[in-house]
């Protein structure tokens, strides 16, 4: 049984906020993308996508503690409805830790500020829990990179604004070679299929 007095005020508070309008949309929304969209929405409306994301760029530039009760209480009040928040809340961090120019501080600010959901794409059909067997290349061509490749399992792909893709760079191998590239999602050859059904 968790203990709603162990949490900080703020908690409780932004958690019943969204409650209320979830349990809305879950029963009210039929069709899954418009679902996913709409969940993602009011969870970004109260920053619970961007946690631990720096005030700076937009987040509510909580502890990591704070984040994990906050995402806890989430889970037991709105059981199945997290992913896509943490996994953008994942891609956030993973933005953060290798953040190297100004298109990566560009995409965590849309993520934070605006709301943007994110995606993970790591998971292709020959390698799941075994990346060394990614298939997805990053060619250096002209001073940029050009990724070919495709993912079987991506949370988020179909609401996503940017996608954190996977994908080794020769000449090294395995997860030597793997390195995780920030895109856009809305540019040309990223061709997104069909969610799984429900």
């Amino acid at each position: 049984m968790i203990d709603p007095e162990a949490y900080p005020s703020w908690l409780t508070r932004d958690v019943r906020a969204v409650v209320t309008k979830v349990e809305s949309v879950l029963a009210g929304q039929s069709d899954p993308i418009g679902k996913a969209r709409a969940i993602h929405r009011i969870f970004a409306e109260m920053g619970f996508h961007a946690l631990l994301v720096p005030q700076d760029f937009g987040g509510r530039g909580v502890d990591h503690t704070s984040a994990g009760l906050a995402y806890e209480l989430l889970s037991f009040e709105l059981p199945g409805t997290l992913y896509g928040t943490l996994t953008t809340a994942h891609c956030s961090l993973m933005i953060m830790s290798g953040m190297n120019n100004d298109f990566h501080e560009d995409r965590l600010r849309m993520i934070a500020r605006l709301g943007h959901p994110a995606a993970f794409c790591l998971t292709e059909q020959d390698a799941g829990s075994d990346i060394s067997a990614v298939r997805t290349r990053a060619e250096l061509e002209d001073g940029a990179y050009l990724i070919s490749g495709s993912k079987s399992i991506v949370i988020n792909h179909c609401i996503a604004d940017t996608l954190v893709v996977f994908a080794a760079v020769p000449p090294a191998r395995g997860r030597a070679a793997l390195s995780a590239f920030v895109l856009d999602a809305a540019i040309p050859g990223v061709l997104p299929k069909a969610p799984y059904p429900e």
